[in-house]
């Protein structure tokens, strides 16, 4: 959610390891650009609603975390969910289905494509212990 409203991540460090230590040790802010953004006082609630749901979610302590002794009820009753028939939610059309990605073929995949028909007709030679020979 945070990366969805913000374009990055909460605790984003110059490293992964420095990441990790902000995860641990680093309040939870949130970028300012964003509440100036938040012109007409409906965005700016909405905004408050959503950096309060943020912070709850990012508690450091998973048994003080928003959810952590109710369950996904508790998170369903923030204010921020104002309006939300949870009831309906599976049976509501996104408005924009983006398309299936077609998966990347494997390297095993590319080595075979890139044969002559003559190579992937030849017999396989198995060797047991091939699949070591590098270790």
């Amino acid at each position: 959610m945070y990366e969805m409203v913000y374009g990055q991540t909460p605790f984003k460090g110059e490293s992964n390891e420095k990441t990790l230590v902000n995860i641990i040790k680093q309040p939870v802010s949130f970028p300012r650009i964003a509440a100036a953004a938040a012109a007409s006082g409906r965005e700016w609630d909405e905004l408050q609603r959503a950096q309060d749901l943020m912070s709850l979610l990012l508690v450091k302590n998973p048994k003080k975390r928003l959810g952590s002794s109710m369950g996904s009820a508790e998170v369903k009753k923030h204010p921020f969910f104002k309006g939300v028939n949870w009831a309906l939610v599976r049976s509501v059309r996104p408005p924009e289905v983006p398309p299936k990605p077609r998966p990347a073929p494997t390297p095993a995949l590319k080595k075979v494509m890139m044969m002559s028909k003559k190579e992937r007709q030849e017999p396989y030679n198995y060797r047991p212990d091939e699949r070591f020979e590098y270790f």
